[in-house]
């Protein structure tokens, strides 16, 4: 019988507990400096979006709606360090801070310096706009604010009191599109104009994309086989088989430097013409590359929601387990989800089934089927 796993999730148990403790602790001692300080605030606004890359692209929507909220206040957007690349340039808040999120877990004094950093900032408004509670650990950031309002959705465990002193209880079904989730938080709190729903990528006014416009010289689409998760990866051999069978342009794979021997794969079995940048690119880089395709193939990962702000056509070859809540986009004819349907969709990836046969069950013969009706078509970007 094998052990290590129930190891780990009693390792994982006790890590949870230590760090409640210790984020109990350190409040204290916050709020005790708070007490002793003086208790007037900025008109600003603490903005967090502290989950991953592909949540804050679809958060690039909202951010135009919250200036124009609070087109009196300073706001400052904290987002975390993966996803600073993206955050760095929005021309919608005053500032950006980057936070990392491992540190931030396991070292106490680099806590204690950005408990410290928001608490003196004097922030009159503090928003925490994630609905998951995958990212709840972060909610200490919020509540050693002391600003006078802190604001999150009602849900999982949160509670009215010492971290939040308003919550929007919603009604919220697993299916409301996120940016529609996104933008009624807007609404909670005041904004009754004309709501963007449109997200963007903020590039830099600079030459840093020229070498990829030598490189990449033709036609060429790309095909992104990696994901956040194993299960979410569609099988690599099927992949083989699609870019085997497509050959009207050259396939250019991308991914993270975790996923280098995916690309080192296709280089070394595909008949077609295939150039790796896995592991290659900056986030910027990966989403002027993904502007210029003539389409992407991707599992459903952070290169569909850059090529949706991009206009660009996608295939996402995705599960049912949040379908319609990330992907596909309402009303966007460019981003086409391939799946296998089932009537279990919606589950929270809480699979019933020994593997996610919404994922599995999706054969070769059904993706090229659905590039070949938009090849045919001639609408690629």
């Amino acid at each position: 019988m094998n052990f290590t796993p129930n190891i780990r999730k009693i390792r994982y148990k006790i890590f949870i507990l230590l760090e409640v403790i210790i984020n109990s602790i350190l409040f204290v001692i916050n709020y005790i400096f708070f007490l002793l300080s003086n208790k007037e605030t900025k008109k600003s606004v603490l903005l967090t979006r502290l989950d991953s890359i592909g949540d804050f692209v679809l958060f690039t929507a909202t951010i135009p709606n919250y200036r124009k909220l609070y087109e009196d206040y300073e706001i400052v957007l904290l987002v975390r360090d993966i996803v600073f690349d993206f955050a760095r340039n929005c021309p919608y808040v005053d500032q950006v801070w980057k936070i990392s999120q491992g540190p931030f877990r396991i070292n106490i004094l680099y806590k204690l310096k950005w408990l410290k950093k928001i608490r003196k900032y004097k922030f009159e408004k503090a928003i925490q706009p994630i609905y998951s509670n995958s990212f709840d650990f972060f909610n200490i950031l919020i509540a050693s604010s002391f600003a006078k309002d802190r604001i999150a959705y009602m849900t999982g465990k949160r509670i009215k009191g010492i971290y939040f002193n308003r919550l929007y209880d919603n009604d919220f079904d697993k299916k409301t599109f996120e940016i529609t989730r996104n933008n009624k938080m807007v609404k909670y709190l005041g904004y009754d104009g004309i709501l963007n729903t449109d997200t963007s990528i903020w590039f830099d006014d600079n030459n840093i994309y020229k070498k990829w416009k030598e490189i990449l010289n033709d036609e060429y689409v790309v095909l992104f086989p990696g994901a956040q998760v194993d299960f979410r990866k569609f099988d690599k051999n099927k992949y083989l088989e699609i870019i085997n069978e497509i050959k009207e342009f050259k396939w250019v794979i991308c991914g993270s430097k975790n996923e280098k021997y995916l690309g080192h794969f296709f280089k070394k079995n595909s008949n077609t013409k295939i150039i790796d940048l896995t592991g290659k690119t900056s986030l910027l880089e990966l989403a002027y590359i993904i502007k210029n395709a003539r389409y992407v193939l991707s599992n459903e990962t952070v290169a569909v929601h850059i090529s949706a702000a991009m206009g660009t056509k996608t295939f996402c070859v995705m599960g049912g387990g949040h379908y319609g809540r990330f992907y596909p986009y309402p009303n966007n004819e460019n981003t086409i989800a391939i799946t296998h349907k089932m009537d279990c969709f919606n589950c929270d990836w809480k699979c019933i089934f020994p593997e996610k046969k919404c994922i599995t069950k999706i054969t070769t013969k059904e993706v090229i089927k659905n590039i070949k009706n938009i090849l045919n078509k001639g609408v690629l970007n």
